[in-house]
């Protein structure tokens, strides 16, 4: 399926601006993504690594198999 939309193209901005911040005010160089599930945060990622070197990581607790997207 195609990818619509330019929110990778924002996300890759804000990495952009994480990079500028000196060291001393940045403890650490990340960017949570929290969403709502089924909202394209995964396809918005992937989207991004199709310009940049990217290693993507889902962290969350185990939900169980009932609810939507586990």
């Amino acid at each position: 399926m195609k990818y619509l939309g330019n929110a990778h193209k924002i996300l890759l901005r804000a990495v952009d601006d994480v990079h500028t911040i000196p060291e001393q005010r940045n403890y650490a160089k990340i960017i949570p993504i929290a969403q709502s599930s089924g909202t394209g945060k995964s396809k918005t990622v992937d989207e991004a690594a199709t310009e940049r070197i990217l290693f993507p990581m889902c962290l969350r607790e185990e939900i169980g198999s009932q609810y939507f997207g586990a």
